[in-house]
Protein backbone atom coordinates (compact mmCIF):
# COMPACT_ATOMS: atom_id res chain seq x y z
CA UNK A 1 0.00 0.00 0.00
CA UNK A 2 1.23 3.33 -1.28
CA UNK A 3 0.92 6.57 0.57
CA UNK A 4 -1.07 7.99 -1.89
CA UNK A 5 -3.92 5.49 -0.91
CA UNK A 6 -3.53 5.90 2.98
CA UNK A 7 -3.63 9.68 2.73
CA UNK A 8 -5.62 10.01 -0.14
CA UNK A 9 -8.64 13.11 -0.40
CA UNK A 10 -11.24 11.53 0.82
CA UNK A 11 -9.35 9.73 3.49
CA UNK A 12 -8.28 13.07 4.85
CA UNK A 13 -11.70 14.65 4.64
CA UNK A 14 -12.70 11.29 6.78
CA UNK A 15 -9.98 12.80 9.34
CA UNK A 16 -11.07 16.11 9.21
CA UNK A 17 -14.75 15.41 9.89
CA UNK A 18 -13.67 13.25 12.45
CA UNK A 19 -10.91 16.10 14.27
CA UNK A 20 -13.65 19.12 13.78
CA UNK A 21 -16.62 17.63 15.87
CA UNK A 22 -17.28 19.84 19.01
CA UNK A 23 -14.27 22.63 17.66
CA UNK A 24 -16.08 23.80 14.57
CA UNK A 25 -16.50 27.17 16.20
CA UNK A 26 -13.02 27.85 16.89
CA UNK A 27 -11.02 30.42 14.81
CA UNK A 28 -8.33 27.92 13.20
CA UNK A 29 -10.48 25.78 12.09
CA UNK A 30 -13.18 28.29 10.74
CA UNK A 31 -10.08 29.52 8.66
CA UNK A 32 -9.13 26.00 7.66
CA UNK A 33 -12.35 25.59 6.29
CA UNK A 34 -11.83 28.87 3.97
CA UNK A 35 -10.17 26.82 1.85
CA UNK A 36 -10.96 22.97 2.87
CA UNK A 37 -10.20 21.37 -0.29
CA UNK A 38 -7.02 23.47 -1.13
CA UNK A 39 -5.62 22.55 2.31
CA UNK A 40 -6.50 18.62 1.95
CA UNK A 41 -4.57 18.79 -1.41
CA UNK A 42 -1.83 20.43 0.24
CA UNK A 43 -1.90 18.33 3.20
CA UNK A 44 -2.02 15.32 0.89
CA UNK A 45 1.13 16.48 -1.35
CA UNK A 46 3.21 17.11 1.87
CA UNK A 47 2.67 13.93 2.95
CA UNK A 48 3.65 12.30 -0.02
CA UNK A 49 6.83 14.49 -0.69
CA UNK A 50 7.35 14.02 2.93
CA UNK A 51 7.76 17.16 3.71
CA UNK A 52 4.99 17.72 6.00
CA UNK A 53 5.97 18.72 9.52
CA UNK A 54 3.89 18.84 12.85
CA UNK A 55 3.25 22.20 14.62
CA UNK A 56 3.97 22.42 17.95
CA UNK A 57 2.36 20.61 21.19
CA UNK A 58 0.71 22.31 23.47
CA UNK A 59 1.56 21.79 27.28
CA UNK A 60 -0.77 22.08 30.01
CA UNK A 61 -1.29 20.33 33.65
CA UNK A 62 -3.37 17.84 34.78
CA UNK A 63 -4.72 18.34 38.83
CA UNK A 64 -6.23 15.58 40.19
CA UNK A 65 -8.33 16.51 43.47
CA UNK A 66 -7.73 13.96 46.60
CA UNK A 67 -10.95 12.73 47.59
CA UNK A 68 -11.20 13.36 51.22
Amino acid sequence: MELSDIFSFNNLYSAYKKCRLSKQHKGEVIRFEIDLAKNLITINKQIINKTYKLGNYKVFKIFNLKKD
